[in-house]
């Protein structure tokens, strides 16, 4: 069993368990981190993490169980909690972005790297879907969600006013400073526009993402990273009437000149080439068309 780090932490109402580990520990024993969090609010459970991380989060949850689970996308690194954590206690609610119930309920294949990565979520069952603009009512707290598309279609972030800030759950709307490489569902035009509608719904906004730190100033960080990805997509705009729309890897070479390293090891899954699309082919709708073809050799 893989070892897991567990750090928890508490932010205003919600209490944070943030998980550590290396999949690869036995074969590249100082090799790359993964790391996600999950946030609890009352009784309920916000994601729910990744298969690896799991049994440490039951762990974490035993002496007083969630009494419903709330995703925010699809992704394995969210929803690799939802099985174990029934079998542990019981049939759990839980609720999924109406856009990804089916893609969760096919439960289709991983890339490599991210089962290495993340591991394989066992199919969930029994879910229900909830769309942005539904409210949630928490122990006399309301918790808003609102459609945050960007890193995928149909990625939602949670809200709940308290005090004089407004805490923020946006799962993976932000995840650090480093913009490029973007994922291949990425639409770059909806990341630009989820970011400032979640900085633009007060004057003071907590940000609780699932990877990376959590932040006082999210108001600020969310404006200025939605600037940062502005100007980069103008950049691509400027050069792309050299070139056809469709090739994407000449369009990558003239931005980016050197090895796209991140789009060899995914097969195009996150790489520099897939930032180029969010901007001049964003995807808006799921599947997203594979581009491991650009990489194969």
């Amino acid at each position: 069993m893989v070892a897991v780090e567990v750090q928890r932490s508490f932010h205003g109402p919600f209490e944070r368990i943030l998980f550590r580990y290396n999949l690869l520990e036995k074969t590249k024993p100082n090799g790359p981190q993964a790391e996600v969090s999950v946030y609890r609010l009352g009784n309920v459970l916000i994601d729910s993490g990744s298969s690896p991380t799991a049994q440490s989060l039951i762990e974490a949850l035993r002496d007083n169980p969630p009494h419903q689970i709330i995703l925010t996308h699809q992704h394995e690194d969210h929803i690799g909690g939802i099985n174990p954590l029934r079998k542990a206690f019981g049939n759990i609610p839980v609720f999924v972005p109406k856009a990804h119930l089916a893609i969760i309920e096919a439960h289709e294949p991983l890339a490599d790297y991210r089962a290495k990565f993340w591991g394989i979520a066992e199919k969930p069952n029994q879910l229900s879907s909830y769309e942005a603009g539904h409210e949630f009512y928490i122990g006399g707290l309301t918790l808003k969600t609102y459609d945050t598309p960007g890193h995928t279609p149909g990625h939602i972030s949670l809200t709940l006013e308290w005090g004089d800030k407004l805490f923020a759950c946006t799962g993976d709307l932000y995840f650090g400073s480093r913009f490029i490489p973007a994922f291949f569902e990425s639409a770059t035009d909806d990341l630009i526009r989820s970011r400032r509608l979640i900085a633009g719904l007060a004057n003071k906004v907590y940000m609780l993402p699932t990877h990376g730190k959590t932040r006082a100033d999210g108001k600020e960080v969310l404006l200025h990273s939605a600037l940062q990805l502005e100007n980069a997509a103008e950049q691509i705009i400027a050069n792309s009437d050299r070139f056809r729309k469709d090739d994407l890897l000449s369009l990558r070479k003239s931005i980016f000149p050197g090895a796209d390293v991140m789009g060899q090891i995914t097969k195009g899954e996150v790489s520099e080439l897939a930032f180029v699309r969010s901007v001049v082919d964003p995807v808006k709708k799921l599947p997203a068309s594979s581009l491991a073809h650009y990489f194969e050799t």
